[in-house]
């Protein structure tokens, strides 16, 4: 692996913090799974480029970000 942290900011927030191969679990339990055949890397950014319209309730942005 290539890093040992990866941080994903959006608006002001840090989404996630912590190691690349968690990042994945972190955001499951938020109800975003990752397609078959997706880049990791693109749906992460994804979501922190738009975590507003993709949030399923019933979480909302400000749960991800605690």
């Amino acid at each position: 692996m290539l890093f040992d942290r990866v941080i994903i900011l959006s608006e002001g927030y840090t989404l996630y913090n912590g190691p690349p191969g968690e990042a994945r679990n972190h955001f499951k339990q938020f109800g975003f799974e990752m397609p078959t055949y997706t880049n990791p890397a693109d749906r992460l950014i994804q979501l922190a480029n738009a975590p507003h319209g993709l949030i399923s309730k019933p979480y909302t942005f400000l749960d991800m970000v605690k």
